[in-house]
Parts: C-alpha cells; sequence; structure tokens
C-alpha cells in the first residue's frame, strides 16, 4: 500500500471583466500557498493558459505540468490546457497524451456541434520511484451546457479510458459542470462499467464552485470531482473552502484527497 495525496484545481481563467481580487495575477499567490500547505503529490488543473505560467513558476520548481491544449493547431484564444501536475522527485511519465471528447477524439479541435469550445482529457501512466507502482491519472473538463453534450463526452472518456488505463489503479480529476446524479456521472460511475470508479469527494461537500446563483444551479452540490478506483481506499477527503494569502484561489473550491494504493501487482 502507498498514500498519495491528490488535488483538483479549476484555476479560473480570466475573462473581459474579470477585475481585482478575481484576476489570476493576483490569485497566484494564494494557489501558490494553497498547493504549499496541502503538499499534493499529483495536480489535475483545468482552464491552464499559457499566459498563466510566469505566474506559477515557482510551481514548476517542484511539478512537472503535462498537457496540451484543446485548439486545433494555430489557434490560440481561449486555448485552455487540462494539465496533470506529478512531483518531479516522486514521478515518472511512462507515456501519455490528450485526446478530445467528440465523436473523433484522437482530430485536434474537434466537438460536438452543441459545445462552444473543444473539450479534452490529458492522460498519463505514471510510475512512482519510490514503489515502481504504475498507474493512470486522467484529468477532463466537461461542457458547461448541455446534459445531452455532458453525457456523451463521458461516454467517450469511458471508452478511451478503458483502452489506455495501465497499472494497479486510476483516478480521474476534474470540473464535470454536473453532480452526482446527473446522466453524465451516473454514466461514469455505472457499477457495470468496467472502469469501476468511484466518487472520493465527502458526503458533505456542499457545492464546490463559489457564488449564490452558480451553487443553486448545481443544486448546492459538488461539480468537481476526484474519481479513483473501488481497489483504492480513501483515508480522508475534503473540499478547501479557505483563504490563502488573503484570497481564494479560484471561483472553484480545490478538492483534497488522501488514499491508498492497492498496490504494484505481484
Amino acid at each position: 500500500m502507498t498514500v498519495y495525496r491528490i488535488l483538483t484545481l479549476n484555476l479560473k481563467t480570466d475573462l473581459v471583466f474579470t477585475r481585482g481580487q478575481r484576476l489570476f495575477s493576483h490569485r497566484a499567490r494564494s494557489i501558490e500557498e494553497m498547493i504549499r500547505w496541502h503538499d499534493p503529490d499529483l495536480i489535475g488543473v483545468q482552464e491552464l493558459t499559457e499566459e498563466m505560467l510566469p505566474y506559477l513558476s515557482r510551481i514548476a520548481e517542484t511539478y512537472t505540468f503535462y498537457g496540451k491544449g484543446r485548439n486545433r493547431e494555430g489557434i490560440h484564444f481561449a486555448d485552455e490546457r487540462n494539465c496533470i501536475l506529478y512531483r518531479k522527485d516522486r514521478f515518472e511519465l511512462l507515456h501519455g497524451g490528450t485526446f478530445w471528447l467528440s465523436d473523433t477524439p484522437d482530430i485536434p479541435g474537434s466537438r460536438y456541434f452543441a459545445s462552444i469550445y473543444p473539450r479534452i482529457a490529458t492522460w498519463a501512466v505514471l510510475k512512482d520511484k519510490q514503489t515502481g507502482e504504475l498507474f493512470t491519472f486522467c484529468n477532463t473538463h466537461l461542457d458547461h451546457l448541455l446534459a445531452n453534450t455532458k453525457f456523451k463526452q463521458v461516454i467517450v472518456l469511458k471508452k478511451q479510458m478503458m483502452k489506455k488505463r495501465e497499472g494497479s489503479f486510476l483516478v480521474i480529476t476534474g470540473d464535470f459542470n454536473t453532480y452526482l446524479s446527473s446522466s453524465a456521472l451516473q454514466a461514469l460511475l455505472d457499477r457495470d462499467n468496467p472502469l469501476d470508479l468511484e466518487d472520493s469527494d465527502p458526503d458533505n461537500a456542499g457545492s464546490t464552485i463559489r457564488g449564490f446563483v452558480e451553487s443553486a444551479a448545481s443544486h448546492d452540490l459538488p461539480i468537481d470531482h476526484i474519481f479513483l478506483s473501488r481497489s483504492c481506499h480513501v483515508i480522508n477527503s475534503r473540499v478547501l473552502k479557505s483563504l490563502y494569502m488573503g484570497n481564494y484561489p479560484s471561483d472553484h473550491a480545490p478538492v483534497l484527497t488522501v488514499f491508498d494504493s492497492p498496490g504494484a501487482p505481484e
């Protein structure tokens, strides 16, 4: 058995009307302090852009950022990434990649018609240098609008990860823009699903997005999740709703899960 600490966080890219303390440049120190305080081994971030990277240079001293943008080559507007961050001193990347949540997952920039932006998942097969254990980490961000689009994206996610997963366990982090009882997440957590996943969010998590209107839209339930293989044992899971350096890291509350892995196969 090996203990891992994993975090998921939507970094919240700046919009044209973003002002003051909500600007990423003002939140970067809060994000840095939150990560320093909780010391995760692995992090899944959503909405990471090229413009954010200079503000995250101190985090990059400890973690490798792995992942590519969601747009096809040459289109830089709103080219968000779902990067996987892993500790350089603990993990080795064996292989991985990015696929698109569409009917053509290998075509960069592809999307479903009703989705304003392309949506992606980034995956990596990692080796724990301390124990030799192999596992698969996937990080994603579902559409923010139609339930049917999210459902179709989850079906693509399932099919791709059934082919790509390796090692003793699978973890999927992300901003799923929906709650557990939705058709999309029920499809992901179906007991007949060969991925055999369960949600690690605490039962009393509440909303993971800040703001009365946003929380009401999600029925005051979490939309950010860490899904683990059922063979893992959750030790502790928390939604981090505190201020760090006097500011919130994002409009989403990070989720932190500490768990035991099932161990490397004999």
